[in-house]
């Protein structure tokens, strides 16, 4: 498409462009879809897919063969490893001991406030035992003492299981 012969002197090269609205890829109109469906209508169109294309449930709904039973030794009774020989696997796992002293619940505003200086009174006696606990479970208690000036855990108590 050229331009007009007025403008084509103007702007030798040029090409025109159409109008948008003169090209525009014209939709058909949308309809509103019925408000009612023709209940017979698309059951007879339901009767007219073959068999084979609706999906069915069950066993019976493939042709496949059964898979084969994989060959799996069978396992015996066998005898329970002794717990001594359980523990010897378990020897070299790391595992975190903590000893709590006690536990105090307080208001975040009070957390926040904490400075050097500030004492926390727990819930428990100074004279009470320390709870032992391992990876977080309480396993045993115990009484503080101090060996060469370090503090240790003399244990009164181991918890049962």
């Amino acid at each position: 498409m050229s331009l007009p012969d007025e403008f084509a002197d103007a702007f030798p090269g040029a090409v025109a462009v159409p109008d948008p609205a003169a090209v525009a890829v014209k939709e058909p109109p949308v309809t509103e879809a019925p408000e009612e469906i023709d209940l017979a209508a698309a059951q007879s169109l339901l009767g007219a897919v073959p068999a084979s294309r609706t999906p069915q449930m069950g066993p019976e709904a493939t042709d496949l063969p059964p898979l084969p039973r994989p060959d799996l030794p069978e396992l015996g009774t066998g005898s329970p490893l002794s717990d001594a020989r359980d523990l010897r696997l378990l020897a070299e796992v790391q595992v975190e001991l903590a000893v709590e002293l006690g536990r105090v619940k307080l208001p975040l505003r009070d957390l926040l406030s904490l400075a050097p200086g500030a004492v926390l009174e727990l819930d428990r006696a100074a004279d009470a035992p320390v709870d032992v606990l391992v990876n977080g479970c309480l396993v045993a208690r115990g009484e503080v003492v101090v060996i060469d000036g370090d503090f240790g855990v003399r244990i009164t108590a181991v918890v049962e299981r």
